[in-house]
């Protein structure tokens, strides 16, 4: 439960950070590290003098506050709760990255003179990963995840997750170029990507729905079937309101709607891309062989003293 609730606390955390990013304010204050009731200290009129950039951004910073806390109380509630190295050691990883991914955001700030603005896109590609990784924490504490899977993904379906989930991923880093750097090659990968990703989503749900009886998967496949349909929409609405204008980006005044439309398109690509992660976390879950699936054979020499029970002696 608790998992479920920090990967919760993560998605403002990423909307926030994507509003920081499409209005450009990830400089509204030059200080890397504040207390995170920083705006409570503010007067009012010192406050709204400074602009909304300054509200959007230390939101965020309150927000990765709150999401380091919740990353330490899972990650030490795993390590002492947890049945298995592997999720006491998934507990810890995802403390890890957002640890990681705390620094990145103050070396934005502290380094922005000397680097520039593009250790903002490793910031939000990298966030992309910390969110995906809660998320699979998430999934692998669930109570569908601890039931027994009644089919064993083939080899196929497995490839094909996997293909998506890098697709995905390098679908958003395009994005990324084009969002940070305006890079023309960029928008051309990133246009012809989004249709390796839409025919990965179709093919895999026909093969999920075709040979899987596991409920989880199905809903992953259905929720990657309406996220892939928002994205497409929230991109090409995007992409005409940032490019369709026949101006240069920089030279385009500030629109709320447009702002909303961007951010949105970025945090739909956060979901979808850990959705494909949950994805393969749930085709890759090995079968658990319960006594109902056991072979039981017993060699008439030996005698049932030696009886094969699943295969093993």
């Amino acid at each position: 439960m608790w998992a479920i609730l920090t990967a919760c606390l993560a998605l403002p955390l990423v909307a926030l950070g994507a509003e920081v990013t499409t209005k450009q304010v990830g400089m509204a204050d030059t200080t890397s590290v504040r207390e995170p009731w920083y705006l409570a200290t503010l007067a009012k009129g010192e406050l709204w003098a400074q602009g909304p950039g300054l509200i959007i951004e230390h939101s965020h910073r309150t927000a990765g506050w709150l999401v380091g806390m919740a990353a330490i109380v899972l990650a030490v509630g795993m390590w002492f709760g947890a049945r298995g190295t592997g999720l006491r050691l998934a507990g810890s990883l995802g403390l890890l990255l957002v640890i990681a991914q705390g620094l990145l955001g103050i070396f934005r700030v502290r380094l922005n003179a000397w680097i520039g603005p593009e250790m903002a896109m490793v910031h939000g590609l990298f966030a992309q990963i910390v969110f995906a990784t809660l998320v699979g924490i998430a999934v692998v504490t669930s109570r569908s995840w601890r039931r027994v899977a009644p089919t064993v993904a083939s080899v196929g379906v497995r490839r094909l997750a996997a293909f998506l989930a890098a697709a995905t991923y390098l679908q958003i880093v395009f994005g990324a170029l084009v969002r940070h750097q305006h890079s023309p090659h960029a928008q051309r990968a990133h246009a012809l990507f989004a249709f390796a990703v839409v025919v990965g989503v179709v093919w895999l749900v026909k093969e999920v729905w075709q040979e899987s009886e596991d409920g989880s998967v199905r809903r992953a496949a259905g929720i990657l079937v309406g996220l892939v349909v928002i994205q497409v929409g929230l991109g090409v609405e995007s992409w005409l309101r940032r490019f369709g204008a026949g101006a240069p980006v920089e030279t385009l005044p500030p629109n709320l709607l447009s702002d909303l439309v961007r951010s949105a398109h970025f945090l739909v690509g956060a979901l979808l891309f850990s959705t494909t992660v949950a994805m393969n976390l749930l085709v890759y879950r090995p079968r658990v062989v319960t006594s109902s699936d056991a072979v039981v054979a017993v060699t008439p020499a030996a005698g049932p003293d030696y009886a094969r029970v699943g295969g093993v002696l």
